[in-house]
């Protein structure tokens, strides 16, 4: 059996459940675009991965990551 969950769950709870927490990207569709691009990305490089609420956590931690990163590189220095 495989670990990966069958795609109508993950389109139709688990996403849907991590947009309601992270509303953030409903209302952003370039962030939204970049996180479906890296959770893509994810399951291009890692095709074991399996789609659950865990894999849209870390990606969202990415990306956060990655936006302090392009933050501090605009920061004029002190």
């Amino acid at each position: 059996m495989s670990a990966t969950p069958a795609p109508d769950i993950w389109l139709n709870d688990t996403v849907p459940a991590f947009m309601a927490e992270y509303p953030v990207y409903n209302e952003n569709p370039v962030l939204a675009f970049l996180l479906d691009a890296l959770v893509r990305e994810t399951e291009e490089t890692t095709p074991d991965i399996s789609l659950d609420a865990a894999l849209l956590r870390a990606t969202h931690d990415t990306l956060v990551s990655q936006a302090r990163v392009l933050l501090a590189a605009t920061e004029p220095a002190a």
